[in-house]
């Protein structure tokens, strides 16, 4: 069975080690990522730049936190998604949210190609056949999800389902 972290968001008094960044901090040092990554193995992290005028992303602040953790586990990680918009539209909007090198500590990429297109046909089974899977994120050997929940129009209370199967 897989294990569960969890750490509430609610910061009761000033102290970096009941922050919301020294808690993700805490949950990633128990999630043991040197025994989950090979050594120079790339690891996407994976998660949602935002949309123009919208705010609503996991901050670069925690995204550096998931990077620092897969680069003390000595692995390679990127930040990225997959193109929503024209790409160079949608890294100006991950920009505009904060997300970029400097900020995340990691190279920011657009996994399926600045046009959205550079994708990998996959068997799905019966009912979807084949679909097509963004080809930084399948040729990626590991991958960290970062997602925020939320309300969605298409697929009702979302977050890390949402993030995979819809960015």
């Amino acid at each position: 069975m897989s294990k569960v972290y969890f750490s509430t968001a609610r910061t009761l008094r000033w102290d970096y080690s009941q922050s919301v960044p020294g808690k993700l901090e805490s949950l990633l040092n128990k999630m043991t990522f040197s025994e989950r990554f090979i050594e120079d193995e790339w690891v996407a992290i994976k998660m949602h730049w935002g949309s123009h005028g919208a705010f609503r992303i996991v901050p670069p602040v925690m995204i550096r936190k998931v990077v620092n953790a897969v680069k003390e586990a000595r692995a390679k990680p990127f930040v990225t998604d997959t193109v929503r918009i024209m790409g160079l539209d949608y890294i100006e909007v991950a920009n505009q949210n904060g997300l970029n090198h400097l900020s995340c500590g990691a190279p920011v990429v657009l996994a399926d190609g600045l046009f959205g297109k550079d994708s990998i046909l996959v068997k799905a089974g019966p009912i979807l056949g084949e679909i097509a899977v963004a080809s930084a994120i399948h040729d990626t050997p590991a991958m960290v999800v970062c997602s925020h929940v939320k309300g969605h129009i298409s697929s009702g209370y979302a977050g890390a389902l949402k993030n995979l199967a819809m960015g």
